[in-house]
This record gives C-alpha cells, structure tokens and sequence, in this order.
C-alpha cells in the first residue's frame, strides 16, 4: 500500500527489511537495523543508536535479487522505545521501479 502524503516529493510503502548499516559516526563498526518504510527518494531505518542530521549513511538491503547498497543522508531522527528513527535522503530519485526491484513484486 502507498502512503500518499501531499507534502512529500515521493510516496513510500510499509516495509520489515533487516539491514546492515554503516556511518562514519560510527567509526566504521556495522549497525544492525531495520526499514520501516521505503519510497524512491529515501526510507525510514531504526538502528540502537542515533545518528546525527546531517551524516551520511550506506545501508544494505536484502533484495529477491541479491543485496542492494544504497547511500543517503540523514535528515531526521526521533526515538521510539530503545531504538531510533532515521529519515534517510537519497542524493538523487532511485526511480519509480526501485520499490519493485527490492521488494520483487509489482505495485
């Protein structure tokens, strides 16, 4: 299902992918996580620890295709129970079939 929000640049559909991150905040050490949410322009990613606006984040998801790396920006964060939230900005759009090709079925 499409979440349809006017004020965003691109939709997003409801996901549960555990993911492997990495940031240089983190001095390089890989964080456990997952994507809440995935859309062309960016996703939302839980990780146990928070990452500062601003930091830049590659993250690997699990695809019937193999693993797919991608790279954004965080751009917001808030806390939910022990883990924290991540909005993550992809410098540019991954196109309008990229939640196809993770998720390996027509929307």
């Amino acid at each position: 299902m499409d979440t349809y929000d006017p004020a965003r640049r691109f939709g997003r559909v409801p996901v549960a992918l555990p993911v492997t991150g990495w940031a240089p905040q983190v001095q390089e050490a890989a964080l456990s996580g997952t994507v809440w949410y995935l859309g062309e322009g960016g996703l939302m990613v839980e990780f146990p620890v928070g990452l500062q606006r601003g930091t830049s984040v590659r993250v690997v998801l699990p695809t019937f295709q193999g693993l797919v790396e991608v790279e954004g920006t965080v751009v917001w964060t808030t806390t939910h129970g022990s883990v924290i939230r991540h909005g993550v900005a992809f410098p540019e759009s991954k196109g309008p079939d990229f939640i196809q090709r993770v998720l390996g079925e027509k929307r």
